[in-house]
């Protein structure tokens, strides 16, 4: 006996309408987030609606005024017409009929195999919202669910597939964690939806046909496919890849994905497959969903659940969500070593800076292991520079040299594994990945200066002198102190040490000389005995007063920061064409200012004692200086070098001065002579 059909007031969207609407958003989203999609708050916001009315709208679960119905159409620049809306009953008849073409079972046949409980499950109210939207209302053929190790994908699949399993006629779900061959995996696909009708006797053997077959049970019932932790079967070192003998699971989902069916593949991966993304999109049946951190709230609940004992004004647990970039299983694996290793003392913990959490570690080792050379290189870049940079800066950075294509490639493969955010055209790390790698840089620098066998030591810098001072300052207490402390006979392995880095044509003009100088710098060591020649010296960061106890014949200095507090300028002289202002001081040194950017560009480093007076030639090219010491020096702006000393002077040099054409230079000297200087023939002339 047949029921009649229940009357509701009010409208439910048709297929064309639905399909008008979610066109109309995704344009919205193209064009305004750049492809994001709006949350459901922000959809609320924009359309004066409630969350629950537009879920209902776009869903179609229940009827809704057709006044909400045509404000969310005018919203996204819609009219709404006829043949986007109808009575309650008649829709549903209609969807019924397209949707259902074979009677579902009553009771859904299910195998959650390793399928995680979800009885401790917080926030996600959105993403919950959104992919059941995806699945059930658009019968999306295949959902993936992407993100980094420990940030919620499988929770978040076993919620969803909680929420909504009793809509399907079959449900299995299956780990890919041990990297089953794909044979065995549609093996039991099929005997578990033909209900053990079909067996691997009787199945065909190749591949295809195999693929060919799940199909059909695709087709004859709506069944949830559940895959999890694709990663197991995606190459290390190439993202996206398959590995050998597993590139049957790229045909199996690209066939899943371009087939018409009512099914769907729910899959969860750190990365995603390389073959997947052309096929995804908000207007196709293949989408792709980001997994991000939770948000306070429900991180607070995760600790709580744990049996942290928080402060009434919650600043412990946002800290701590903050610190651990509301990572799900970090927040589990972090409120356990509160407890066992800090007594539950949180803000013990918390003081103690880059307090370590093995476990923690552990699970971001998972994923170092699989980056190629250059992503962990840019990986730990990334860290020493502690805030977001470009893509240029990046380049200045890596040694040795390696092209845009190259870096571009690699940071596309980070982002791919989440393991970068970008913030507009820069690129940083997220809290937990920041520390871990600071973490491990500092542990593989420490065992190579022990090993004497440089790798990073010689690419890398162990801090920026041309960082910012706050980054500067964090990068010498997180990277540089750490590293100088447990140096045992330093000034024994900086001396064996030198020679090594002269006689390697690689570590002579990488940073390894530099992270020495920057090293003996920190630890307040005594310098002067340390021959630096020969050698390039890069984003170095020391007392001006140093260098006049080094050697430092024929060395190249590359960004260097030098600290010139407190030193007495004698003289100024600005460039001809007043692009350029050169400053000498006590110091016994030169500084080249760039006026319009207002940086010191260059220090001229030479004379012994210190520097009384400097000029320019008139064509701007020369810069002469008066010591101290007696001499007077002629500078080669450009190439920023010394191109010769005059000696003469029995005393000090007190002032120096071209002739209007800058053929000639004269001086002034505390022995009482001037004397005159032939530029073009640099010799005494009287």
């Amino acid at each position: 006996m047949s029921r009649s059909p229940k009357r509701y007031r009010g409208v439910v969207l048709t297929q064309p309408g639905v399909d008008r609407l979610e066109a109309a958003i995704a344009t919205a989203q193209d064009e305004e987030k750049y492809g994001k999609r709006f949350t459901q708050a922000e959809l609320a916001e924009r359309t004066d609606l409630s969350i629950k009315t537009i879920q209902k709208i776009r869903q179609r679960t229940a009827p809704v005024d057709e006044t909400s119905v045509r404000t969310l159409f005018e919203t996204f620049g819609l009219e709404l017409e006829t043949a986007d809306y109808g009575l309650p009953e008649l829709s549903t008849q209609v969807e019924e009929h397209d949707s259902a073409p074979h009677e579902r079972r009553s009771t859904p046949k299910i195998d959650w195999g390793e399928k995680p409980d979800t009885a401790i499950f917080f926030g996600r109210t959105e993403e919950l919202a959104t992919l059941s939207q995806w699945v059930m209302a658009e019968q999306c053929r295949v959902v993936t669910l992407l993100g980094m190790g420990g940030i919620g994908k499988t929770s978040l699949a076993a919620k969803l597939a909680d929420q909504i399993y009793d809509q399907f006629d079959y449900v299995i779900w299956r780990s890919l964690r041990e990297a089953p061959p794909l044979d065995e995996i549609l093996v039991r696909l099929i005997q578990f939806l033909s209900d053990q009708q079909e067996t691997e006797i009787n199945l065909p053997t190749r591949l295809g046909e195999r693929i060919i077959r799940l199909l059909h049970y695709l087709r004859e019932h709506r069944c949830l496919l559940v895959l999890d932790n694709l990663e197991s079967i995606l190459q290390a070192e190439s993202t996206g890849q398959f590995r050998d003998g597993y590139e049957g699971y790229g045909e199996l989902i690209h066939r899943i994905g371009e087939a018409e069916h009512r099914s769907c593949l729910l899959l969860t991966s750190r990365e995603c497959p390389r073959d997947l993304a052309p096929m995804a999109g908000d207007r196709f049946p293949v989408r792709l969903w980001s997994v991000t951190g939770i948000d306070a709230e429900a991180g607070r609940k995760i600790l709580k659940a744990k049996g942290l004992e928080l402060d009434e004004a919650d600043t412990q647990g946002q800290e701590l969500v903050q610190r651990y970039s509301g990572n799900p299983q970090a927040l589990h694996l972090v409120a356990t070593a509160i407890q066992r290793e800090f007594l539950g003392d949180v803000d013990d913990f918390l003081e103690e800076e880059g307090a370590a959490v093995e476990d923690v570690r552990s699970l971001l080792d998972q994923h170092m292991t699989r980056l190629a050379p250059l992503e962990r290189s840019i990986l730990f870049w990334l860290a020493i520079n502690r805030e977001p940079v470009g893509l240029d800066e990046l380049m200045e950075d890596l040694l040795p040299p390696v092209t845009k294509r190259e870096v571009r490639s690699a940071l596309r493969g980070l982002s791919d594994r989440y393991l970068i955010e970008t913030v507009g055209k820069q690129f940083t790390l997220q809290n937990v990945i920041m520390e871990f790698a600071t973490d491990r840089f500092v542990e593989r620098i420490g065992k190579e200066l022990k090993s004497q066998q440089f790798d990073l030591f010689h690419t890398h810098a162990l801090i920026k002198a041309t960082s910012k001072d706050y980054a500067r300052e964090t990068q010498t207490r997180l990277i540089l102190i750490p590293i100088v402390s447990p140096i045992d006979n330093l000034e024994t392995r900086v001396t064996f040490l030198l020679p090594m880095i002269r006689g390697n044509v690689y570590f002579r003009s990488g940073y390894a000389a530099g992270n020495l100088l920057n090293i003996l710098c920190q630890s307040q060591f005594e310098v002067c005995s340390f021959d630096f020649s020969q050698l390039t010296l890069r984003q170095v960061y020391l007392k001006i007063i140093l260098l006049n106890a080094l050697n430092l014949t024929s060395t190249i200095f590359v960004k260097p920061a030098l600290i010139y507090s407190f030193w007495r300028v004698w003289s100024v002289a600005f460039s001809p064409d007043g692009q350029w202002l050169a400053m000498s001081s006590s110091d016994a040194t030169i500084r080249l200012w760039d006026i319009q950017q207002q940086q010191c560009i260059h220090t001229f480093l030479g004379h012994s004692r210190s520097v009384n007076s400097v000029a320019f030639s008139p064509d701007g090219k020369l810069l002469a200086s008066g010591s101290h010491d007696a001499t007077i020096k002629l500078w080669d702006v450009q190439q920023q070098r010394c191109i010769h000393t005059f000696f003469g002077h029995t005393n000090w040099v007190n002032s120096v001065a071209f002739s209007p054409d800058g053929k000639l230079l004269a001086s002034g000297s505390h022995d009482a002579t001037i004397k005159l200087w032939n530029v073009a023939l640099p010799d005494p002339g009287w």
